[in-house]
């Protein structure tokens, strides 16, 4: 009877772990999961634009922000894929060749995806990064700079550069040159309300950025002024964000430093 008994147990498929198809596994389940999240917080942001309420346009940006950051950054994928590869789970039979095929295959699928819609980022921003020095200012770029940033035609801001990148959201550095101490007189205060730059106030977005930034974007700590621009038109002020510094120079003259993005 013992005998019987041992040599049924012997015939017993034996338990199977591995680390690989664990971290396969579970990196592939978190991430469907947030691909599952991501859609349902595109429709609910999809519901919200249709809402005549500034909150509920508020709210959608919102949504479309985490959805995107949550998709593209989040780090619970990997997490799950060490978690699994550290702590692989006991199965008591071998999964399927077909089971098996599939977890791995869609971990490879995710994987590449990512880095392709990575490296078509990369691509798509670089396509969309225009710089303008300021011996090369073309009409173009002086438009831009009406139009969005408000400054005044004919006005004394000469300008030193521009770099404006368009992406998924839009962004301008700006630097100009002027003699004029009264930016009521360079920027159209009828779209633009100036109360927020104050002596000695700070703009988060003006500093040096460093080798991978242009040559001319060199402003220094302490502003003589500074602070957020607001927008008098409210479909604006929801979608646009402008920054101001000025900076004396060594003549006599002052920088003028704009920020401009848009959520």
């Amino acid at each position: 009877m013992n005998q019987t008994t041992e040599h049924t147990e012997s015939m017993e498929p034996a338990a199977w772990r591995s680390r690989l198809y664990s971290a396969a596994k579970r990196f592939g389940l978190t991430v469907a999961a947030i691909v599952g999240a991501s859609m349902l917080f595109d429709v609910v942001s999809v519901v919200l634009l249709g809402i005549a309420s500034p909150a509920a346009h508020w709210g959608a940006r919102a949504l479309q922000s985490i959805s995107l950051q949550a998709f593209l950054w989040n780090p619970l994928p990997l997490a799950a894929a060490a978690w699994g590869f550290l702590r692989p789970r006991r199965y008591p039979r071998k999964p399927p060749l077909g089971n098996r095929v599939l977890v791995v295959g869609w971990a490879a699928v995710v994987l590449v995806a990512f880095a392709l819609s990575v490296l078509a980022g990369y691509l798509l921003v670089l396509g969309t990064d225009r710089s303008f020095s300021g011996d090369r200012f073309t009409p173009e770029a002086r438009a831009f700079c009406e139009r969005k940033l408000h400054l005044v035609p004919g006005a004394d801001w000469r300008p030193a550069g521009l770099r404006v990148q368009s992406w998924q959201d839009s962004m301008a550095q700006a630097k100009f040159v002027t003699d004029e101490t009264d930016l009521a007189r360079l920027f159209d205060t009828n779209a633009v309300d100036l109360s927020g730059i104050v002596p000695g106030g700070t703009a988060t977005n003006i500093r040096p950025i460093g080798r991978g930034g242009p040559r001319w974007w060199t402003p220094p700590d302490a502003p003589l002024q500074a602070g957020k621009l607001a927008f008098r038109d409210p479909e604006e002020a929801a979608r646009a964000n402008c920054e101001v510094a000025v900076h004396a120079l060594p003549d006599g003259s002052r920088a003028l430093y704009v920020f401009w993005f848009t959520d």
